[in-house]
């Protein structure tokens, strides 16, 4: 779509930093409001006499629940939104000086101008993946507490007086039975909101038919993919979550070997890490890859991130064919 004004917002915990460009790239105004519902939406209809909004890209980056107000506001306004990578924006700018909130939302706005061709918009069903995700983001938190407290109980055995190790020890499993709880509330959630949709709940189904992928797994990559919406084929996604193996070479003087990058979804890949050690671990056509790779001289971890990649081709296998996963042929 072409677009006749470009609106790029600078997303704060208080306040809502307002960028406006035109066709040309001109900058015409800036505003601050408040962030809150009610704020925007009066932004919104005071601003539309001077500047249609069907005609306007609006462009923010995600900052989590600080720009959930304002994303959900303009999607139910249908007003072409966009959540642009801040690394993609950070790098189409270059090198820069200084910071403030108000050249944050010029720089935005020319981003969104420049590149609107590129633009993913937000729709209803991306709302409720970025609930998910957030969900997501807040179990793994719990789960780390929890492993946390748990942790402490072994450290200080033995180590501390029979006394206050009871307490410690009385205190800290009570900690992590509550946050136990939390997680299956959170997770319970999680479940509600993809049982919501069907297209959600079919690719949840399919997922996890496939050896080594639980339903933290596939609910993690439902929300990264956005339903796999957001890539489309499996090399892409294994570069993204760092486990595509690049070339490291350069004319006779660099002949590096091939490894992953660092730049990387590491949750993603913690994930599929656990979920190829488990496949090693029981009978199937991935154990024998595995066990015939090492055999052969492979190192350990080179066979396991194979490992990782065969899964992910798996999950887009079955999602692409719409159907189960069917036993898998290794070479």
């Amino acid at each position: 779509m072409n677009y006749s004004f470009f609106m790029g917002i600078d997303v704060s915990k208080l306040s809502l930093d307002i960028a406006l460009k035109d066709v040309s790239g001109q900058l015409i105004s800036s505003y601050v409001i408040e962030n809150s519902l009610h704020s925007l939406n009066q932004f919104l209809v005071e601003v539309q006499s001077a500047v249609p909004l069907n005609e306007t890209l609006f462009c923010l980056e995600p900052t989590g629940h600080y720009s959930n107000v304002a994303v959900g506001a303009l999607v139910e306004q249908k007003c072409a939104t966009w959540l642009a990578s801040p690394v993609d924006i950070q790098r189409s700018i270059g090198m820069t000086r200084g910071k403030n909130d108000k050249v944050d939302a010029i720089r935005i706005a020319e981003y969104a101008f420049r590149y609107s061709d590129k633009a993913r918009l937000v729709t209803l069903n991306s709302i409720e993946l970025i609930r998910i995700r957030e969900l997501l983001a807040q179990r793994e938190a719990f789960v780390a507490d929890k492993a946390k407290y748990l942790s402490q109980i072994k450290d200080f055995k033995g180590r501390i007086s029979d006394s206050a190790f009871e307490s410690i020890e009385q205190a800290n499993k009570m900690v992590a039975e509550a946050l136990i709880d939390a997680i299956a509330i959170i997770e319970g959630q999680i479940e509600q909101l993809i049982r919501s949709s069907e297209a959600l709940q079919r690719q949840h189904d399919l997922l996890t038919t496939i050896p080594g992928v639980g339903k933290v797994l596939a609910q993690t990559f439902i929300a990264a993919t956005s339903g796999f919406e957001r890539f489309n084929n499996p090399r892409a996604f294994a570069c993204h979550a760092g486990i595509a193996p690049f070339q490291y070479t350069s004319g006779t003087s660099i002949q590096g070997r091939n490894r992953v990058s660092h730049r990387a979804n590491k949750r993603l890949k913690s994930l599929l890490h656990m979920a190829a050690l488990c496949c090693i671990r029981v009978k199937g056509p991935l154990r024998e890859y595995y066990q015939r790779k090492v055999a052969e001289g492979k190192s350990k971890m080179s066979v396991l991130n194979a490992i990782r990649n065969k899964i992910v081709h798996c999950i887009f296998a079955v999602i692409n064919r719409n159907s189960p996963y069917q036993n898998l042929e290794v070479s």
